[in-house]
């Protein structure tokens, strides 16, 4: 049984005593008891009541009903309900590659006073909250097309976070459709179940252009050798033109190559021998000779960079029995002439041979028939990097080392690769976490793991659609020499994956010999030292300084102010101070201009001056000039599968009629219910207060007390 009252505006809609039986009785009970007080009271022993006495004699029954009633503790059940209007998200592309081709001033002018329509008309039914799409997501609507990159995705991703719970009814979309950022937007956008309306920017007619349209490289190579470059270059709209394609080291010009242009839409993939350079980091210029008429000229030229080291590193792999991963990760390290890689098997093993090399690279050892007790003490004097699978004895394994202890799962459990955002040992290429995610499965032996040192995690365990942070490839930061562990088998699957998706295997060359690098770089024992988040930035990302300084107890402190002097290439002089951060210190500096820039930092630490210095380089970014065609079938797309539609610029205000059509883009409504003790509540209270205050006031008028 149910008692409801109603009332008004975002205030509870109404409130409902829930009644049982044993409330009805007890109910009845109360009243029993307060006519019976009242009548003791107040009748007993007249022949009648005037209307004071009725009046009192009412007013005792309702409040010694009330104060019984309250004994039974019954509960009032109160319901919120609240209207949300549906969030309308309008997104305006601020990338540069919508300023590719002619510009009429009148059309944008017509343009931007039609989207101030559409959100006026929009904001007097709908909530429309505005935002930017380039190299990031941000708040607002007045764009200037500087961005220098486009993520379509993470216009999605956005939402999803900043909207998360909320009625978002729709999402319009002002874009060219051209993104080279992030994953694949159609997934994002289905994943909202919102529709999209699309406005279709740029020019998707074909015009003349030539262009860069990637060079495939090895960022670190062996000083003293050779090294090979991969060039793709692209042709629109100019057959029969012939074109020069140079290769730059500085400013001399180390490879040439007249291209002859066959067709309108022309492709060459050339891959391209460059000698040797000295230890250090160089710049390369790729430049092909521009014709007249192109739409773009910005790509027509490709900076990169590449740093050559001097010293080659001797990799023992040991393995107890032949795999494909033993051959992969040989390639692997191959490629670049960075390591001498050799492979011996436990059986054949010798002392020597771990005495003279500079990495051991143990695969699935020890195994289970083969505990390496013989070699344990001199493996432990070089780095090494654990490899597992199904062959490892993982106890033997747990008790070897100091970082982890494993208990084997009953059979080996597949698993993808997911880059830890927050690790920062050293730099990985960002084409690195957008495809490894893709590849897979590996064989993980283990099934419960911990930690018994500090440690960094570079690679965690994707389980199926399922996000974990359980390692998969970490880094030991208490030992000495350093150790890794790669916990599961099937790496070779990733280089034939890669190769079938690029043509190449640099995605996976790249992760082990970054790795192997890492491991084993000589412990770096300054006491301040200064190092940037990484060596090559583009001109669009900031650049970020880190610093750390050491006591004579090797403890990170950071009471000292660190200052910082950065001289650019035009011969400008900036300076800076550091921000603390935990126990050391960083700087953002912001985007910078492209350009080759030296840095030096000083600080104090009690009497002693401390100095660093070095060098960073930043890359012109010219993501936006890649592609010049607008793609408006990605836009249709992402408006037809997500129940949207396209339109352009002049269709606006047909736009505007859809979305109110859209029965999916409709106000929701709230429920909130709460329930508490009838004891709790206020008014009630206040209600019996009323009764007792009413019925001394009349007996106190009435001469009765």
């Amino acid at each position: 049984m149910k008692i409801g009252i109603f009332t008004f505006g975002s205030m509870p809609i109404f409130f409902a005593l829930e009644f049982q039986i044993s409330h009805l009785l007890w109910l009845v009970f109360s009243l029993l008891l307060g006519t019976g007080y009242a009548f003791f009271l107040y009748a007993r022993g007249t022949r009648g009541m005037g209307i004071l006495h009725r009046v009192l004699f009412i007013l005792r029954l309702l409040g010694v009903a009330a104060i019984t009633f309250l004994l039974f503790a019954p509960q009032i059940r109160s319901v919120e309900r609240t209207l949300e209007k549906p969030v309308i998200i309008l997104a305006q592309d601020n990338s540069a590659s919508l300023t590719l081709g002619p510009v009429d001033a009148t059309e944008s002018r017509r343009y931007r006073t039609s989207v101030k329509r559409l959100y006026d008309e929009l904001s007097k039914t709908y909530q429309v909250d505005t935002l930017l799409l380039g190299d990031s997501v941000r708040a607002g609507l007045r764009s200037d097309l500087q961005d220098k990159s486009t993520d379509i995705s993470s216009l999605f991703q956005s939402v999803r976070s900043l909207y998360a719970g909320r009625n978002v009814g729709a999402i319009v979309l002002a874009s060219d459709g051209l993104y080279n950022r992030g994953g694949d937007p159609l997934s994002g956008a289905l994943s909202l179940r919102a529709p999209v309306y699309s406005i279709a920017l740029g020019d998707t007619n074909a015009r003349k252009d030539l262009r860069i349209s990637n060079v495939n490289y090895n960022e670190l190579i062996q000083a003293g050798n050779d090294f090979e470059i991969s060039l793709q270059v692209e042709a629109h709209q100019s057959k029969g033109h012939e074109s020069r394609l140079a290769v730059y080291r500085e400013k001399e010009m180390v490879f040439s190559r007249v291209l002859n242009i066959h067709s309108d839409d022309f492709r060459y993939n050339l891959p391209v021998i460059l000698p040797a350079q000295r230890a250090g980091t160089t710049r390369y210029t790729v430049r092909i000779d521009t014709l007249s008429e192109e739409i773009s000229v910005t790509n027509n030229t490709s900076d990169f960079y590449v740093q050559a080291q001097d010293m080659k590193r001797n990799i023992l792999i040991v393995a107890d029995a032949p795999h494909p991963d033993i051959s992969a990760i040989r390639q692997s390290l191959d490629v670049g002439g960075d390591f001498e890689v050799s492979l011996s098997y436990v059986q054949d093993l010798k002392a020597a041979d771990i005495t003279k090399t500079d990495l051991v690279v143990l695969y699935q050892l020890p195994s289970l028939r083969e505990r390496l007790r013989a070699f344990t003490s001199i493996i432990k004097t070089k780095p090494v990097l654990y490899i597992l699978g199904a062959q490892s004895d993982l106890p033997a394994f747990s008790s070897m080392q100091g970082l982890l202890d494993l208990k084997a799962a009953p059979t080996p459990v597949e698993t993808s690769a997911m880059i830890n955002s927050s690790f920062q040992a050293f730099a990985l290429p960002d084409s690195l976490s957008s495809v490894l995610g893709n590849y897979g499965p590996l064989l993980v032996p283990f099934s419960d793991v911990r930690f018994k040192g500090n440690h960094y995690d570079l690679l965690h365990q994707k389980v199926g659609n399922f996000k974990t942070n359980r390692p998969l490839f970490s880094f030991s930061l208490d030992s000495e020499p350093r150790f890794a562990v790669l916990g599961a088998e099937g790496i070779w699957r990733w280089r034939l994956q890669a190769f079938h998706a690029f043509g190449n295997h640099n995605v996976v060359d790249q992760l082990l010999s970054k790795a192997v690098q890492y491991l084993v770089a000589d412990t770096d024992k300054r006491r301040f030292r200064v190092y940037p988040s990484q060596q090559i930035y583009a001109n669009s990302e900031p650049v970020i300084i880190n610093a750390e300084l050491y006591n004579e107890a090797l403890e990170l402190v950071n009471k000292p102010d660190v200052s910082l002097t950065l001289l650019g290439a035009a011969g400008r002089i900036f300076s800076y101070q550091f921000s603390r951060l935990n126990n050391s210190y960083t700087l953002n500096l912001g985007p910078l201009a492209a350009g080759e820039y030296t840095y030096s930092a000083s600080t104090r630490l009690g009497s002693i001056a401390y100095k660093a210095e070095g060098k960073l380089l930043v890359n012109a970014n010219q993501l936006e000039f890649q592609e010049v065609r607008a793609n408006h079938q990605l836009l249709y797309q992402l408006a037809r599968q997500s129940g949207g539609d396209l339109f352009y610029p002049h269709q606006l205000e047909e736009m505007e009629r859809e979305i109110g059509k859209n029965e999916t883009v409709k106000t929701v409504s709230y429920e909130n219910a709460t329930v508490n003790d009838l004891i709790n509540i206020k008014w009630f209270l206040g209600l019996i207060c009323g009764l007792i205050f009413c019925e001394w006031f009349l007996r106190k008028r009435g001469g009765d007390l």
